[in-house]
């Protein structure tokens, strides 16, 4: 009984679908990280790393507040001090009664608090007028004032360089805020041949956040000429710094991540400061201009780190995108050389199709419970066994005339079953689980079917389907590219210090799989695959495909009968057996005819029910068969 195939390119094969996958994957991290896919869209800026929008993700879901402006004025004085005025715009996601900042030292001999003040900030981003936060005397004050803020008692030494500023405040959710404290430094500057350094961090006062538009003015006292004065930002961000005026430095950056600290250095000429005798340091032996080039050094040498960190996240990409042309590349040379044509009629007669498990094998079915009943039920309709509910029997014994015709996995299976899982005539689904499953047989099991899987493909490598020297070599270049992108997952993750480089792990899992299970076809092997894909197809609605001779044909039962293998093994029994109670609806006869070949023991008297019950038996074997090998073989896939 021909039917017709007509060929197609559908992208139905486990490599289109992993490939899907694997790019469905990469768009999801991007999508998470907020970084676009394509590498060439991607405008990189010099403050801009993967990290910084996943930060912003994280404030926003995590953080009681998020920080929408950040502004230090540092204003260094004649006489050594420097007095200091943080200015905070804070968005609030949560309703929050306090707010803790940490005021540090970082080498200042004391530290002066001055004040505190909190003013709303309106949609326009304007500040209102600002409301003095008056201190509390005590913890149990502090409670009752509606503005206040406590300082912690610690006295300022090196030992202790910072001190906690509490302020409580109650702020609803979904309010913005600008909280403004004043506080004085004395001490902090070191000398540099005839000159004086003060290094600092900024902008921590409220711990690792990420930080939009941090600005950084510094001014010093008038009547030091601006060639005497040197100033440098260090910060994995990029920020612009500028002369203002005669006296100020501005330092400000479009975001500061919470990874990207920020330290400003600022020389100036001794000569210019009375600082007393008491307050200063030691002083250095460090030429000012060795000083300086040291930290422009310094400087270049976190931007060039930032800039290769950058350009690294970028080629990750680029080397993503490399995969998907690679695994397209090699699904032509390596499975469908030659082979991609479309809409390439094909008609094969129903006697000249492949057996079922090689037919399944051919095009990548590798489910092991169809695999072994469709080769089970060809067994039956060929008449080597029979079939009763669940129970398959071997009529002739041990005879030599069972084996006659039979290929060599076929004949491993029969022996497989009826010597080593039964030890009579018969074997059910229920006693190969309880062989799979028995600990002291599951590794024999385990063994034995990978020796029947190997004969299946032996059949498929001596009918010529199957090129062995190509399938070698695609399997080398599979494992060797996995290797690449497991290496360049690692180097890329050391070198970035970001979670992003583990995306290169997918491809390296893909080529590593396809290094594993790769098998080359040969011309005939793809002509073949493609029959199976098509036969599968037809299966399923082959009705549709039947003449009105075929239709009434009285060996139409015979017929369907030696479809039945084909359609298990491809897993799809239930639309087929769908057709056929359509198809036999009104011949019980050809009905009758189909199911005595493959069961002797059905006991309802309506032939529509008889067949009821064989799919529920079909089902049932197929369920505990696939059940019992995925368990013990580890739930693993076998090419």
């Amino acid at each position: 009984m021909p039917f017709p195939f007509r060929r197609s390119l559908s992208g139905s094969s486990p490599h289109f679908k992993l490939i899907k996958i694997g790019l469905a994957l990469a768009i999801v991290a991007s999508i998470l990280l907020q970084v676009p896919f394509a590498p060439f869209s991607r405008i990189q800026s010099k403050q801009e790393s993967a990290l910084d929008n996943d930060a912003k993700v994280s404030a926003a879901l995590f953080r009681a507040y998020c920080i929408d402006g950040y502004r230090v004025d540092l204003k260094v004085l004649a006489d050594g001090s420097a007095q200091v005025t943080e200015s905070i715009d804070l968005f609030f996601n949560n309703d929050c009664d306090s707010i803790t900042f940490n005021l540090a030292l970082q080498g200042a001999t004391a530290l002066q608090f001055d004040s505190v003040a909190i003013a709303n900030v309106n949609s326009a981003g304007e500040a209102a007028s600002q409301i003095e936060v008056l201190p509390a005397a005590s913890a149990q004050q502090a409670g009752n004032q509606t503005l206040s803020y406590t300082l912690n008692e610690a006295a300022l030494n090196s030992e202790n360089p910072a001190t906690r500023l509490h302020v409580s405040a109650y702020i609803p959710a979904g309010s913005a805020s600008r909280f403004i404290v004043n506080y004085t430094l004395r001490g902090g500057f070191q000398y540099v041949d005839q000159s004086v350094f003060i290094r600092r961090s900024f902008f921590q006062s409220l711990g690792q956040q990420v930080i939009t538009e941090p600005i950084l003015m510094i001014s010093y006292p008038d009547g030091i000429a601006v060639a005497d004065v040197w100033y440098q930002a260090i910060s994995k961000a990029s920020f612009l710094v500028a002369q203002v005026d005669a006296v100020t430095v501005q330092m400000s950056a479009i975001e500061l991540d919470p990874n990207q600290q920020m330290e400003a250095v600022l020389v100036l000429p001794l000569a210019n400061l009375q600082m007393s005798f008491a307050e200063q340091s030691e002083p250095s032996n460090i030429n000012r201009a060795v000083f300086i080039q040291t930290i422009e050094k310094e400087a270049q040498k976190l931007k060039r780190h930032t800039q290769t960190r950058a350009f690294l996240i970028s080629l990750i990409w680029i080397l993503l995108l490399l995969a998907g042309l690679g695994y397209g590349l090699l699904y032509i040379l390596f499975d469908r050389e030659g082979q991609i044509q479309l809409r390439q009629t094909i008609k094969p007669q129903l006697q000249n199709v492949w057996r079922p498990a090689m037919l399944a094998r051919l095009f990548r079915n590798h489910n092991p419970g169809q695999l072994l009943l469709g080769t089970l039920l060809d067994l039956v309709q060929r008449g080597k066994l029979k079939l009763d509910g669940h129970v398959f029997r071997q009529e002739n014994g041990h005879a030599a005339s069972l084996f006659q015709g039979l290929t060599a996995y076929e004949i491993f299976l029969l022996q497989w079953l009826f010597e080593r899982v039964a030890t009579t005539d018969s074997v059910s689904p229920a006693q190969i689980r309880k062989y799979a499953l028995d600990h002291r047989t599951a590794t024999e099991f385990s063994a034995y079917y990978e020796q029947f899987i190997t004969l299946i493909q032996d059949e498929l490598l001596a009918e010529k389907l199957i090129d062995s020297s190509k399938m070698i070599h695609g399997r080398r270049i599979g494992v060797s590219l996995a290797s690449v992108y497991a290496i360049l997952a690692a180097v890329f993750g050391i070198l970035t210090l970001n979670w992003l480089s583990l995306i290169l792990a997918v491809p390296s899992s893909l080529f590593l799989y396809y290094g594993l299970k790769w098998r080359h076809l040969t011309g005939e092997g793809n002509r073949q695959a493609d029959i199976g894909r098509v036969f599968r197809k037809t299966l399923r609605h082959f009705s549709a495909h039947l003449t009105v001779e075929q239709a009434t044909d009285l060996q139409l039962g015979e017929q369907l009968a030696r479809l039945l293998p084909h359609a298990v093994a491809l897993g799809v029994v239930r639309p087929f057996l769908s057709q056929t109670a359509h198809l036999t609806q009104q011949k019980p006869d050809q009905l009758q005819a189909f199911l005595r070949t493959f069961s002797q023991s059905l006991i309802a008297t309506d032939p529509a029910q008889q067949l009821t019950d064989f799919q529920r038996d079909l089902e049932a074997m197929d369920s505990m068969l696939s059940a019992s090998l995925y368990l013990a073989l580890g739930f693993h896939f076998y090419e």
